[in-house]
């Protein structure tokens, strides 16, 4: 990497501008701070002696008030001058020593430097956490599904083969029976026609063993899930295979840092072995 393209030369380079900025400023304070000199302070010396000297003739009531006058009038303007060079922005700028103003802006350029590596430290830090998630994120898993003819529905286990906690698990699951001569056509759609009708799985869970919404990990729970399509009359065209009994859908849960996973199964069920087989296909079988 060249080096004006790194963090650190980036900030020097901001530093000396700034500098060069401020001495910049600093030009105008040099004349504003400007001692009166020798020549102004003859010419004001012969302006007061021009003043105080006595006029042979004998002054007249005007001219004693004017001189009255003009007395106090040099004494609030000498008072004017002396409030004005005790003011603050008089006393900082022009007697501010040197190393006070070079203290003050590296304080000011460490005070910068720490917030801005502490904000990069935040983001390495989250990042770290975020890749972490990621790489053990919980994965949800389908899997020993059984047909319960007699319930009219289908056992299977939910598991968490991830290793991190899941929570918040939702699905949209579903149970159809197709014509045998219609299940090509079933089969050969991009993605499955998912119901997107969300149930709260969590829930449940709280109502199987488990008894608790959540699986950490390595953990399962036994889930029933009821279906009309399930009775004597679909077990009949199954096994004569006049009719495929398809199991599919979606199940999502959130991982400890707030993102949604998704798990996708479609399973199909084979009459001649009691058992469902899984589709070989990404789009239909899938984790994320």
């Amino acid at each position: 990497m060249a080096w004006y393209k790194s963090q650190a030369a980036l900030i020097v380079g901001s530093l000396l501008l700034a500098l060069g900025l401020v001495f910049t400023a600093l030009s105008p304070l040099s004349r504003y701070c400007k001692p009166e000199t020798p020549r102004e302070s003859k010419a004001s010396a012969k302006n007061s002696a021009d003043t105080a000297k006595p006029s042979s003739k004998k002054p007249t009531v005007a001219q004693i008030l004017e001189s009255i006058h003009q007395t106090q009038k040099t004494q609030y303007e000498s008072e004017e001058r002396a409030k004005q060079e005790k003011s603050w922005w008089h006393a900082f700028a022009c007697e501010m020593k040197i190393t006070d103003f070079f203290i003050a802006t590296f304080t000011l350029w460490l005070v910068i430097i720490g917030a801005w590596q502490g904000w990069q430290l935040q983001r390495t830090v989250d990042l770290s956490r975020s890749e972490f998630i990621n790489a053990n994120r919980p994965v949800l898993s389908v899997r020993r599904e059984q047909v319960r003819w007699d319930k009219k529905g289908i056992n299977f286990v939910l598991a968490n083969t991830g290793n991190l906690l899941a929570t918040e698990i939702i699905g949209s699951i579903s149970i159809k029976v197709v014509p045998a001569s219609k299940a090509s056509d079933f089969e050969k759609e991009s993605l499955p026609p998912y119901e997107h009708i969300w149930v709260h799985i969590g829930e449940r869970l709280v109502k199987a063993i488990h008894k608790t919404p959540n699986l950490g990990p390595s953990q399962r729970a036994f889930i029933f899930w009821e279906s009309g399509d399930i009775n004597e009359t679909s077990k009949a065209l199954i096994e004569n295979e006049q009719s495929v009994l398809y199991f599919y859908g979606l199940i999502n849960c959130k991982d400890p840092g707030g993102t949604r996973r998704e798990t996708a199964f479609f399973r199909t069920y084979d009459p001649r072995s009691d058992t469902f087989k899984a589709k070989d296909d990404p789009d239909y079988e899938r984790t994320t």
